[in-house]
């Protein structure tokens, strides 16, 4: 395109606003002149706006097929502007209450490439003013789904002479990929209300003066300029820039003390969410804006992705020989293989350093603001490896500064709740979080911390919260609001209510909560887990205030610090082995474990299902024939699961992985009442508060030496409901479907529903956390001769 001459072409006509023969005196004459100055005063900044936006890039028409150049100056651009022909006779009114309200142009893609642009022109009516946004989206079909979809609100001018024409330039943030001699659809509309006055004129192209560039006189008689035309802007396969983008995270201005190790330094976004291919990075560079201080004070310079050093060994950076006030592009050599940022990701790359211990005052932001060396980026696609185009942000990053004060920081105690525990509604007191608080160099007191309520909980779940020094001192406590799921808390700097964090060591603080009830009038809702964490996601909202500097600093911790937290039921069992009565073995009927399940005091318990593991040594009767393995309710002397429906163990026998024979028992309706089953398959219940105690029993032969069978209850290793939190307990025929389903229980909890309790309710959870219950079940019982 390089060479081209500007051609314009277009006609212009003109109508007189009144003839000779009308006038009739001088002041008439007068007036008619000042209103033709006012219109081509409109008209000719309208126009000096129009071939100012046609100079901008090469144009060439598509049409019938065929490509050819209208004129205007060729740019070094690899993007070209393409002239949409249309043979519409029509005009289109976006946004008008009559007739029309949206309008959809098709094209044919002239080359392949990326559809990046679209540009064209609307008119408001005279003494119209519309401000709603035009909605320009691209579809592949008529009717198809949408690709890419952009809002714009056009800067529209007000004019009581004329309705003036205004270029609309529309860029895509996410460009379209174009396929040669394909069809697009590009749909303009505005949404409803529509409006009889406030609308735009889209003018559609092609050289109709009636319906391309309409100037309309106060009096109705109208001027037509043409080449007002749409337009899209196509750019090549390859996008020149942001298939990798790279920006330095604000927000995050910190105090780091003079000889602190392993610092964050800056945080980095590597986006590459437009990549056609996985990227690898073999060598960075980073600005380093000095605004107080001397750079040599930052050493061993690392990235980190994640808790992975990027750069080690002799690739670790260590500033020498800066002038103090110095600025400097620092270059990163990372090891093999380097970065990788997969297609389509989002990676956070942290810079870390050491601070040298003279250091005080210094002050830096990490970035790419100032000038930046192009050859000392070296990156490229997987597999292909192709040249990566890059986008670098020339935002500020975040100021580091030194002094030489301590900071604070905030950790998980080590007797802090390693796993998600089960516990019943109505519980006064729960330990939901430890935290451990630690300074440095100096005293720090807490003024602010902000706590996280992990979803999908709720400030329902949470009647009041505790919060407790690790002597047990209750600090702070209140009925929470968790407004957008986060509780911000203040402290005094002395005195009740303080928390302060002795110099160099550390301060324990618990988080407690009540449990809701569950039932009518009451907000719980069974089998919600709930899980509280110290948020330093936003650093301003947690602070201290050194003691000895008095210097309010914010906590190094920029991340949630927090446990699985707590489940709550209506009720809850606990599962503890006794002992045998006999550890004996001989011949006949024999109790091979005895155990009790205690129900909490706030309601019922049902039991439905029980997984025994059976090991024997030296013992063929018991594999060779039905052993008539019975599970007896003794506290009550009635059968729960019947030997009926354990005839045929043999010929559908479960082992498990060491050979052990592999039991289940289902309460039935043999001795159960049939007010506690669904059909034929029950459950047995233990009032709220009470204990009942259970035997498996079975019947065994032995030769009377070196004999033993050993026989556990087994538990559950895993909780399969829903992890988006929307199902929080599920029916006993669906638990004992899964995997992790040896034992199986309710908490009648569908009866605050005022439902009648049923297998098929979804009420009903596995062993996973039962009180008592490893995943692994309980202990061995063993009987042996």
């Amino acid at each position: 395109m390089a060479g081209l001459s500007v051609i314009m072409t277009g006609t212009f006509a003109f109508a007189p606003l009144m003839s000779l023969a009308q006038v009739e005196n001088t002041a008439t004459v007068l007036a008619g002149l000042k209103q033709q100055v006012r219109m081509l005063q409109e008209m000719v900044a309208s126009l000096q706006a129009r071939f100012a936006a046609l100079g901008r890039s090469s144009i060439a028409q598509v049409g019938a097929g065929v490509v050819s150049v209208a004129g205007l100056h060729a740019t070094s651009s690899p993007d070209t502007t393409f002239v949409i022909n249309d043979t519409t006779t029509s005009t289109f009114r976006l946004g008008a209450a009559n007739p029309s309200r949206a309008y959809t142009q098709s094209f044919k893609a002239p080359m392949d490439g990326k559809l990046k642009q679209v540009r064209f022109f609307v008119v408001a009516p005279q003494n119209g003013n519309p401000t709603k946004p035009i909605n320009v989206s691209v579809r592949g079909t008529l009717a198809g789904p949408v690709i890419t979809n952009e809002t714009i609100i056009p800067n529209m001018p007000v004019s009581k002479v004329f309705e003036m024409p205004t270029e609309v330039v529309v860029d895509f943030t996410n460009p379209v990929t174009l396929q040669k001699d394909t069809t697009y659809y590009i749909e303009y509309s505005v949404v409803a209300p529509y409006d009889s006055k406030n609308y735009y004129r889209l003018l559609v192209g092609g050289k109709n003066p009636y319906k391309d560039g309409m100037f309309f006189h106060a009096n109705g008689q109208q001027i037509a300029v043409y080449d007002m035309t749409m337009s899209v802007v196509i750019g090549s396969n390859v996008v020149t820039g942001g298939e990798l983008k790279i920006s330095p995270v604000q927000g995050l201005d910190k105090i780091v003390v003079a000889g602190g190790v392993g610092e964050e330094l800056a945080r980095f976004t590597f986006d590459a969410t437009h990549a056609q291919e996985d990227i690898k990075i073999a060598m960075a560079q980073v600005f380093a804006d000095i605004l107080a201080g001397d750079l040599d004070n930052f050493q061993s310079l690392q990235f980190f992705d994640g808790s992975t050093a990027l750069n080690t060994g002799s690739n670790v950076v260590n500033m020498a020989s800066t002038p103090a006030g110095t600025d400097k592009a620092i270059v990163f050599s990372l090891d093999s293989p380097g970065l990788m940022v997969p297609k389509g990701t989002i990676k956070n790359i942290v810079l870390k350093g050491n601070v040298t211990s003279g250091a005080n005052g210094n002050k830096v932001k990490f970035d790419f603001s100032g000038p930046l060396n192009p050859d000392f980026w070296r990156m490229a696609y997987i597999p292909s490896g192709t040249a990566v185009p890059l986008n670098i942000s020339g935002i500020p990053g975040s100021a580091i500064t030194i002094v030489k004060n301590g900071g604070w920081s905030v950790e998980l105690a080590p007797s802090a709740p390693a796993s998600e525990f089960w516990v019943p509604a109505g519980t006064t007191s729960v330990t939901l979080n430890v935290l451990r608080f630690r300074a440095t160099t100096e005293a720090f007191a807490l003024t602010n911390l902000r706590l996280q309520l992990k979803s999908p909980a709720t400030a329902a779940d949470i009647p009041k919260i505790y919060l407790y020094d690790n002597a047990g001192t209750l600090i702070t406590s209140r009925i929470p609001s968790f407004v957008g799921g986060v509780e911000d808390f203040t402290f005094p700097t002395s005195g009740n209510g303080s928390f302060v964090i002795p110099a160099d060591s550390f301060r324990e603080m618990r988080i407690h909560m009540e449990v809701p009830k569950i039932g009518s009038g009451y907000p719980g809702t069974a089998g919600k887990p709930v899980a509280v964490n110290f948020d330093g996601s936003d650093t301003s909202k947690n602070k201290a205030v050194g003691m000895s500097s008095g210097m309010a600093l914010h906590a190094s911790t920029a991340a949630y610090v927090g446990t699985p937290g707590i489940r709550y039921f209506r009720s809850l069992p606990t599962v503890e082995r006794l002992p045998l009565p006999v550890t004996a073995l001989t011949s006949g009927n024999q109790v091979l474990y005895k155990f009790k399940v205690t129900a909490d005091k706030a309601y019922d318990v049902a039991l439905h299902k029980f997984t025994f593991s059976i090991a024997t040594t030296g013992i063929t009767r018991m594999s060779a024939y039905p052993a008539n393995i019975t599970l007896w309710n003794t506290t009550e002397n009635r059968r729960v699961g019947a030997s009926g429906q354990v005839s045929d163990d043999i010929a559908k026998a479960i082992y498990g992985s060491t050979g052990e024979y592999i039991r289940t028992i289902y309460a039935d309706s043999t001795d159960l009442p049939s007010g506690q089953c669904t059909g034929a398959a029950c459950w047995d219940i233990v009032p709220a508060g009470s204990v009942r105690t259970y035997e498996l029993r079975a019947d065994v032969t032995t030769d009377g030496s070196g004999d033993s069978v050993s026989t556990k209850l087994l538990g559950d290793s895993y909780n399969f409901i829903d992890p988006d939190g929307k199902v929080f307990m599920n029916s006993a025929f669906a638990f004992d479907q899964s995997f992790s389903s040896n034992f199986i229980w309710s908490d009648f909890s569908i009866e605050t529903l005022g439902l009648p309790q049923s297998l098929f309710e979804p009420d009903w959870m596995n062993g996973y956390r039962v009180p008592w219950m490893l995943s692994t079940g309980l202990d061995s019982s063993t009987l042996s001769n």
